[in-house]
């Protein structure tokens, strides 16, 4: 697969995810249907996998990369731990 078409696949996958988000999370709240969707990628990911430690590594590095970078602002409600 090409570069192009690769993020041309990229692009359409987004597209879905967004229209399912659209979609569904009306219906029942957005946390749900993150939670929903975070476990079945990430068991997905773990059956996938050659191996246990291959399927968390790739994870980790999901995370890495996209979650932990995400800086929120100084004044977004989710840094209120209390």
């Amino acid at each position: 697969m090409t570069k192009k078409e690769r993020r041309f696949n990229e692009e359409a996958l987004n597209t879905d995810l967004c229209d399912l988000i659209e979609k569904h999370s009306g219906e029942m709240g957005v946390p749900v249907f993150v939670h929903i969707v975070t476990s079945f990628v990430t068991n997905l990911s773990m059956d996938s996998a050659p191996s246990e430690h291959t399927g968390i590594s790739v994870m980790l590095e999901a995370i890495g990369a996209g979650g932990l970078a995400y800086k929120r602002k100084e004044n977004d409600w989710r840094n209120d731990n209390g």
